[in-house]
């Protein structure tokens, strides 16, 4: 005969189980997903989440986003699954999030209206004509 500590032990197990496979049935599907629309879409490609959407080439900022979005989130839902979850963690996160793609927006900007001042001498990069 199980003890009213085992039987909620063996419910939390089960529980943290179910929610385990419910999230690893969430990501295969969101995989799935992005894996038929790279294959059936004409208009979407994997490779805008690495590459510059100006330059078309790799962007090592972009890279950073999908990596710490990746990494952050998962560890948003291990807090959650074990119930530590506190509105610090939330707001920071949050304020994490919209800090950086506020300061993205900005430092865009800001370069867009330092380009439009500076007159075209014919000079590349580095100062050579």
């Amino acid at each position: 005969m199980t003890t009213p500590q085992q039987a909620n032990l063996l419910v939390s197990f089960m529980l943290n189980h179910i929610l385990a496979a419910l999230l690893l049935a969430a990501i295969l599907g969101g995989i799935s997903v992005l894996v038929y629309a790279q294959f059936h879409k004409d208009s979407f490609d994997l490779r805008f989440l690495v590459t510059d959407p100006q330059t078309k080439q790799p962007s090592v900022h972009q890279l950073g986003q999908i990596t710490a979005l990746i990494i952050s989130s998962w560890g948003f839902i291990v807090l959650v699954l074990h119930g530590q979850l506190t509105e610090v963690y939330f707001t920071t996160y949050m304020v994490a999030w919209a800090g950086a793609n506020a300061l993205n927006s900005f430092l865009n900007k800001r370069g867009d209206q330092e380009s439009a001042r500076e007159p075209d001498r014919g000079l590349d990069n580095h100062g050579n004509q």
